[in-house]
């Protein structure tokens, strides 16, 4: 998961900027929009949902190192102590 990190974030932002420089097409008269243009049009409006999904595997791995930390806070540390690493990581 560590190796996702940065494509995952140049993806997120990749994404961002597409939305952010481009416009919307829409079909001229009598004709219909091209394949790209409906990949264009569905990326600009789905933008925000692609970019976090592009950040997934971060958010996992973030989450899976703060279980393994408490898990291993838990073994060294007082009971009071586990627990407000815990409470921290929360």
């Amino acid at each position: 998961m560590q190796k996702m990190r940065m494509p995952g974030m140049i993806m997120a932002s990749a994404i961002a900027l597409f939305a952010a420089f481009t416009k919307e097409d829409k079909p001229e008269d009598g004709k219909e929009l091209t394949k790209a243009q409906k990949v264009k049009n569905a990326v600009r409006k789905n933008a925000g949902k692609l970019a976090f999904a592009s950040m997934v595997p971060m958010l996992l791995e973030e989450g899976m190192a703060s279980i393994k930390g408490y898990k291993w806070a838990n073994s060294i540390l007082s009971k009071d102590l586990a627990k407000k690493v815990l409470h921290t990581n929360i």
